[in-house]
């Protein structure tokens, strides 16, 4: 009787036993089992997480703004003027009319030069003459500019007094002055005849004052080419117009 009831109190025991393991494994499925975060990326060699790249596209959506920095490669839309670029001296053109001899050869335009033109040989000159047109505006007077070519002559303040000589220009639909030096030039800025001192040498430049401009005819050679070219220039500067 008593090996009985020891049987029966050891198989309730073990079943309990099994009861109880089966609740702790199995636990209620819940919402916290649906919403499991993902794994952290793998740790770099030294310990830390390793950063993931952020997504890149070569193509921004349609309608986009180009990003910050970024140059904005796309096509202009049809019909769009193009960007603005750097105004040169050919922008001016429409800023004075004028008619060149048909004897002078036109040549191509230099830095600061808008127009350049050479001119044949008087008689018994080896060389002929070169023609330049150039503008500044209109603030700057016309004595720093003639110092200026008294310096390509050798000449200081005190002997360009005396060797400029400066008269009005006649008949011209604007203001303008002639000035005369001669001598030995050599060389400067602004192009024509720098290719070192020389002697017996001529320059004639007309000055117009326009509006907004100052323009600047200006015929330098030997003295017999500039004499024989020095009405043809004049006569080009009186009648030249601005619009």
């Amino acid at each position: 009787m008593n090996r009985t009831l020891a049987l029966c109190a050891t198989l309730a025991l073990t079943a309990a036993c099994k009861q109880q393991t089966t609740t702790i494994v199995a636990a209620p499925a819940g919402p916290a089992a649906d919403a499991l975060a993902p794994a952290p990326p793998p740790p770099s060699p030294g310990g830390t997480p390793t950063s993931l790249p952020a997504p890149t596209t070569s193509t921004l959506p349609a309608g986009h703004p180009p990003l910050q920095g970024a140059p904005d490669l796309s096509p202009l839309p049809a019909g769009h003027p193009a960007p603005a670029t750097a105004v040169g001296a050919d922008s001016h053109a429409d800023e004075i009319t004028i008619q060149a001899p048909a004897e002078w050869a036109e040549k191509p335009p230099r830095p600061m030069l808008y127009k350049v033109w050479t001119t044949p040989a008087a008689e018994g000159d080896a060389a002929g003459g070169e023609v330049t047109l150039s503008f500044l505006g209109a603030g700057v007077p016309l004595e720093l500019n003639v110092q200026r070519w008294c310096g390509q002559f050798g000449l200081d303040e005190l002997g360009c007094k005396g060797a400029a000589r400066q008269a009005p220009l006649q008949g011209s639909a604007m203001p303008g002055t002639v000035v005369e030096l001669a001598g030995t030039f050599n060389g400067g800025s602004m192009g024509g005849q720098g290719d070192g001192p020389k002697a017996g040498q001529k320059l004639v430049v007309v000055e117009l004052v326009g509006a907004e401009k100052r323009w600047y005819f200006k015929l330098i050679g030997p003295e017999k080419t500039v004499d024989k070219w020095k009405p043809a220039l004049q006569a080009l500067a009186a009648a030249a117009k601005a619009p």
